[in-house]
């Protein structure tokens, strides 16, 4: 594991995880949703967008996740990453969910560390 790229990855996920999961308002139950706005709840006719923002290192991680999707020889990579950083859990129980001993899940996620090192620069030391 490359210990910047890891740092890097981690506050990707963390800003991944906010901007996918908080969208600002309170969670509302459909039942909520009918008595507020009556029938025909739930196909508002307003639509929200919230653009994808990334901040400081997590764009360019963002920029190289993108890219490894894209590649076919790095499809286990790019999986093994996406469960490692963005889902909860141990390895060992994430190794198991895709099939893998562990040997090969960190292999794979060294994989796509140098992938993104590739892409990204190293910070500078303070």
């Amino acid at each position: 594991m490359i210990d910047w790229v890891h740092t890097s990855c981690q506050e990707w996920s963390r800003q991944y995880r906010n901007r996918r999961f908080d969208t600002g308002y309170p969670p509302r139950s459909m039942l909520g949703k009918l008595v507020e706005e009556g029938a025909g709840a739930g196909s508002s006719k307003f639509y929200q967008h919230f653009p994808e923002v990334y901040r400081g290192d997590a764009m360019d991680v963002s920029i190289a996740v993108q890219r490894m999707t894209g590649t076919m020889r790095l499809e286990w990579a790019c999986a093994v990453f996406i469960a490692h950083y963005l889902f909860a859990g141990k390895a060992k129980a994430k190794a198991r969910e895709l099939n893998l001993n562990m040997a090969d899940y960190w292999r794979h996620l060294h994989s796509a560390h140098c992938f993104i090192a590739g892409h990204i620069q190293q910070p500078k030391a303070a």
